[in-house]
C-alpha cells in the first residue's frame, strides 16, 4: 500500500509537465542573438532611438501555413493600424522573428520600424485566418 502512493506521488508529477502547453507569447527587445535564434536585452518601454526586434514564441510547431503581424499606434480600442504583413510558415517552426534592417545592415530603430515620431504605445499583434495568437503592448518614449 505505501508503495502504490509512493509511485502515484512520484508520476503525478511527470504527467502534469507532460500535459502542459506553452502559451505564445511575443518578446521584445534591443538585440537579436543569432545563435540561439532569439530576442535579446528584452524590455517593454523603448526610446525612439532603440533597435527594436520582435518575436513570436508559439511553444510547439506551427500548425498553421500562413502568419499575419500588425502593428498598432495605441492600445485597446482606440489603437490605429499602422502597417500589417502576412507570411508563410512552415509547420518545422515553432517561433517568428521580425528584424528590420537598415540599408547599413544594422537592426532599425522603433522610430523606423513602427513608423512613428512621437512617443506613443505601440500594439504588436500575431493571428492567423482563424484567430488571435497574441498580442503585446509597449511604450515607446
Amino acid at each position: 500500500m505505501v508503495l502504490n502512493k509512493f509511485f502515484f506521488l512520484a508520476v503525478l508529477p511527470l504527467s502534469i509537465i507532460a500535459c502542459t502547453k506553452e502559451e505564445p507569447y511575443i518578446i521584445v527587445g534591443r538585440e537579436w542573438n543569432p545563435f540561439m535564434q532569439v530576442v535579446a536585452d528584452t524590455a517593454s518601454s523603448f526610446s525612439l532611438k532603440d533597435p527594436i526586434v520582435f518575436q513570436l514564441q508559439y511553444g510547439k510547431n506551427f500548425d498553421f501555413t500562413e502568419l499575419e503581424y500588425i502593428i498598432y499606434n495605441g492600445s485597446g480600442q482606440s489603437k490605429k493600424e499602422i502597417w500589417k504583413k502576412t507570411v508563410s510558415v512552415h509547420s518545422k517552426l515553432g517561433s517568428y522573428a521580425v528584424l528590420g534592417k537598415s540599408s547599413s545592415g544594422e537592426l532599425m530603430p522603433a522610430r523606423r520600424l513602427f513608423k512613428i515620431k512621437a512617443p506613443t504605445t505601440i500594439t504588436i499583434e500575431f493571428k492567423t485566418q482563424d484567430s488571435l495568437i497574441a498580442t503585446k503592448e509597449i511604450e515607446v518614449h
